[in-house]
């Protein structure tokens, strides 16, 4: 089940290395609280 978090102040980091795409939801203190990679 998918759902919105909008109750947190959050940051979205996108990181690529070699063929693997990562997104990564990161809360106010640096803590990751979603994410998805995907690999070509």
């Amino acid at each position: 089940m998918k759902r919105v978090v909008s109750h947190i102040h959050s940051f979205t980091m996108i990181e690529t290395k070699g063929k693997t795409l990562t997104l990564q939801q990161l809360d106010a203190q640096g803590n990751v609280f979603d994410e998805i990679r995907m690999t070509k």
